[in-house]
């Protein structure tokens, strides 16, 4: 994000980027008449596959040293489609751990369409843990390399202290050194006490939560990144480009590009939309008009010329960081929508 610095005694105030290089001119209302527009391109390809909609329900173990997701029904995909050289992943959010919402490679599939897991190329930290009984109760996990309130589970099926059980969602409380930690049950709640150490050998793995494989028919964020605040000035443009390929197939996908919340969108190909498509090169010019007002072609509309459609006109917290985000859905299972690259121009 950009960065303000005044020279003392001297005007206008000068404004440099996060990279220390200068900008622009800052404006006595906050905005900013930056020398040359910025530029936002995309870091790497990013592919994402649908799975069925009976693909719920899902949890969460390890398989293999890496994250293995079973579903409560079929996750509709083939081994051939689903891991391929572009590296395709599923869109997956998680609630109850310190996993983060994004895109993961698929690794594996057990049997194809009817199966019911996916493993991930995601690594899973999983390791043999002691427990002393004291109070609180020490947990020694060799390298453990967690923090304070990071999830964890025990995934043993022998006796554990008593206290403590398996499959049930333990968080650090305090960290001892790089090999112990304390535990509480609820994020910054009481350390947890064990007056013995159980039985067998105790093995635990870093719980990244309750996972939700987004399926076929739902929008998938593929991408999101921020426009810094005072990039885009009332008096500005922006202009986007981005090439998407799919599954050359008559079911049907969609794309939406939103900018500044879920609802304003710079473009939407709209329900029904490539199917016997192969690719798309989408862009777009939108222009600041004041007052919060950005005008462009209607959403609709992915490139120039004529449309059928009027203009639209979307508002826009020029001063604010604001998200822009890509989605895609797709109507069936098994296939692919690929992002292979961006470029966001902004002044």
């Amino acid at each position: 994000m950009a960065t303000t610095y005044s020279l003392k005694g001297r005007d206008p105030t000068f404004v440099y980027d996060e990279t220390n290089s200068l900008v622009g001119v800052a404006n006595p209302n906050g905005s900013i008449n930056r020398f040359s527009g910025k530029t936002y391109t995309s870091p790497s390809t990013l592919s994402v596959i649908a799975v069925e909609t009976t693909f719920g329900a899902a949890t969460m173990s390890a398989q293999s040293g890496r994250v293995l997701i079973t579903g409560a029904g079929a996750h509709g995909l083939t081994a051939a489609v689903a891991i391929n050289a572009l590296g395709t992943g599923v869109y997956i959010s998680w609630t109850g751990g310190v996993g983060v919402a994004g895109i993961y490679t698929v690794n594996a599939i057990a049997t194809d369409t009817s199966g019911t897991t996916i493993r991930l190329q995601q690594p899973i930290t999983s390791s043999t843990v002691t427990v002393t009984a004291t109070d609180p109760a020490v947990i020694t996990y060799t390298n453990h390399g967690r923090a304070v309130n990071d999830t964890f589970q025990f995934t043993t099926t022998t006796t554990l202290p008593t206290g403590l059980s398996a499959s049930t969602t333990y968080y650090v409380k305090t960290v001892l050194s790089a090999n112990t930690f304390t535990v509480s049950a609820s994020a910054g709640g009481v350390a947890i006490a064990c007056t013995d150490t159980g039985t067998g050998t105790h093995t635990a793995i870093l719980w990244l939560g309750t996972p939700a494989v987004s399926a076929k028919a739902t929008a998938i964020p593929m991408a999101t990144l921020t426009i810094d605040g005072n990039t885009f000035t009332p008096n500005g443009t922006l202009e986007l480009s981005a090439l998407f390929t799919f599954t050359n197939s008559a079911n049907a996908k969609r794309v939406q590009i939103t900018y500044g919340g879920a609802s304003n969108f710079l473009i939407d190909s709209g329900a029904g939309s490539y199917g016997s498509i192969a690719s798309v090169n989408m862009s777009k010019f939108a222009y600041a008009r004041g007052g919060n007002t950005v005008i462009c072609s209607a959403a609709s509309t992915i490139g120039h010329g004529t449309s059928a459609a009027d203009t639209q006109a979307l508002t826009i917290a020029y001063n604010t960081d604001l998200p822009l985000v890509f989605n895609t859905s797709m109507a069936a299972a098994n296939e692919i929508t690929t992002l292979y690259s961006y470029q966001i121009t902004v002044s």
